[in-house]
């Protein structure tokens, strides 16, 4: 299942052609990871959570290289982040990883992504990996009540 949705996720985002793209215009700095991803930034330091805020995050391509982070129009040098960790979680549709890091301006980001052989692998930027649940939110639990409710009122109201 994990790589169905990772092929379907990259499909959507377009990945290859963006990769391909970048390449080409960049042929200088060679890619390391490259998914579809969704990203937030903070303010502080959080541990993540499914919560309100991944309903607005940036939804892009996460591209990784030997000098910056690219995620949309954001661009992160590497030698600026401070602290990195890789989450290795499991959810309804499959595995999952979040790169979360610190820069030395004192931002916050979470990336959210498919199961991603190559950032695991990669060697430019430290990581910390370790797998972890994700928490949910106040509003994610009451989001899923509510959903969950209102599935039972359909088939309540269809088969009984």
């Amino acid at each position: 299942m994990s790589n169905f949705a990772r092929a379907i996720a990259n499909f959507l985002y377009r990945v290859n052609a963006k990769k391909k793209a970048f390449a080409q215009a960049n042929p200088n700095e060679p890619i390391l990871a490259c998914e579809a991803a969704k990203a937030i930034e903070l303010s502080e330091d959080k541990d993540p959570a499914y919560g309100a805020e991944w309903v607005t995050s940036k939804r892009s391509i996460f591209l990784m290289t030997e000098q910056k982070i690219y995620i949309g129009k954001w661009e992160i040098p590497l030698e600026q982040i401070t602290k990195a960790e890789l989450l290795k979680f499991s959810s309804l549709y499959g595995k999952g990883m979040l790169l979360k890091f610190t820069t030395q301006q004192g931002k916050y980001y979470q990336v959210g992504m498919s199961d991603s052989p190559e950032l695991e692998q990669q060697t430019v930027l430290h990581v910390e990996i370790r797998t972890q649940k994700l928490k949910y939110s106040f509003l994610s639990i009451i989001a899923r009540i509510v959903l969950l409710a209102y599935l039972v009122y359909i088939v309540w109201k269809k088969f009984l």
